[in-house]
């Protein structure tokens, strides 16, 4: 079984105006590619300028679409890049031609566009993770990068300092089940309480 075309929610309402005001499939294809200006057919137009959409337009329409999921600012989005890894940011912006503006960084390059259509949902768990992340990097570590001199706190309101490499080990295992619940490096501390609310 083939995916379904996935069409913008602006593109499913000129979609569903055109069957209500009587336009068959093929009328649809005539109106947007003849008279686009003339009533919703100038939103079909404007997502076929892609170029790749004119076959996906009739595929649509004759085998049917889903809609694509839409985005507000703050929520949090995956981008799959070429090599197949999952970049993780929220969305920050929109523009009319059905781009998204993230904080997803390509090669260094903040506030990066993306079409809706390559972006999906976080999940809790992407969230989660890249919460921690930016915890992490925050203080110019990567995530579990625990360092002699630093303080774990755990969740009984113990805690206790780092001054061995044995304990870095302890701090890692401690943090993998879950029981660390901040750390001091230095002068800074870093919660990871707040990772679990904003999921």
């Amino acid at each position: 079984m083939t995916e379904k075309v996935k069409v913008p929610r602006g593109v499913d309402d000129a979609i569903k105006w055109a069957r209500e005001k009587g336009y068959t499939d093929c009328g649809i294809i005539l109106a947007t590619q003849f008279v686009p200006i003339k009533f919703n057919f100038e939103v079909i137009a404007r997502w076929m300028v892609d170029g790749e959409n004119d076959d996906r337009l009739l595929d649509a329409l004759v085998n049917g679409y889903e809609v694509e999921p839409e985005y507000k600012v703050g929520d949090w989005v995956v981008f799959v890049d070429i090599l197949g890894a999952s970049l993780v940011g929220k969305v920050e912006g929109f523009n009319d031609g059905g781009f998204i503006r993230t904080d997803i960084r390509l090669d260094d390059m903040p506030k990066q566009w993306f079409l809706a259509k390559s972006l999906r949902h976080a999940t809790p768990e992407e969230i989660k993770v890249e919460q921690e992340r930016r915890l992490w990097a925050g203080i110019g570590r990567g995530i579990k990068e625990f360092r002699i001199g630093d303080t774990v706190e755990l969740t009984r309101q113990l805690g206790f300092k780092i001054y061995l490499e044995k304990q870095i080990e302890v701090a890692e295992k401690q943090y993998e089940l879950g029981v660390v619940t901040g750390v001091y490096p230095g002068e800074s501390f870093i919660s990871f309480e707040e990772c679990d609310s904003n999921a």
